[in-house]
């Protein structure tokens, strides 16, 4: 069922190329993009939603690819009387390709892999406690839409799915597949280049 949604996003961004195409491009070697927003995420294995504060920055190689971070701070997640994952910190590295040329519209894809820093709350001592941070390595799959409204402007929507886990002999087993939601306003500039 997920893979199917995850080819039906695909597939509508990939028909949406000819749909966008304009002569108006904001979108140029060089360029660009961030954004720092409040976002939500759901975590499979807890069936548990998450809020968090993300942060991206992107830079455009091409009109056609692109390198991106992104960081993810997580809120609690579980409660202090709750057992299972607490919290879950998070930052990726990757390449976007970009599926429209020439146009303020810009869907794409990317792949990304990245680390996580997580704490458990478990039992010890007939008492829930916060285990210490935990290293966790994560890979992702984003797909997304940007319109660029002008020159520094645009409004964006990512949906990324994670995958990955920690593993520890004291606190188990914690999965961390995830589809992490973000949309809001964004900056973006093209720096000038020096004349010679």
């Amino acid at each position: 069922m997920e893979k199917k949604k995850i080819i039906t996003v695909l597939l509508c961004c990939f028909l949406s190329t000819q749909l966008f195409a304009q002569k108006d491009s904001v979108i140029k070697k060089g360029m660009i993009r961030a954004h720092g927003n409040l976002s939500g995420g759901y975590l499979f294995q807890s069936k548990k939603f998450a809020s968090y504060i993300s942060a991206n920055a992107e830079y455009y190689i091409n009109e056609g690819f692109s390198v991106v971070g992104e960081t993810w701070f997580s809120f609690n997640i579980a409660k202090q009387n709750e057992l299972g994952l607490c919290k879950n910190f998070s930052t990726f590295a990757g390449l976007n390709y970009h599926f429209v040329r020439k146009s303020r519209w810009d869907p794409y894809i990317g792949f990304s892999a990245g680390a996580g820093l997580v704490t458990i709350n478990h039992f010890q001592d007939t008492l829930i406690r916060e285990s210490p941070v935990q290293f966790s390595p994560l890979v992702g799959v984003t797909a997304g839409l940007n319109y660029y409204i002008g020159s520094i402007f645009h409004f964006f929507f990512q949906c990324k799915f994670v995958a990955g886990g920690s593993n520890s002999s004291l606190y188990g087993r914690t999965y961390l597949e995830e589809i992490k939601l973000s949309g809001g306003l964004g900056w973006n500039f093209t720096p000038k280049k020096k004349k010679k």
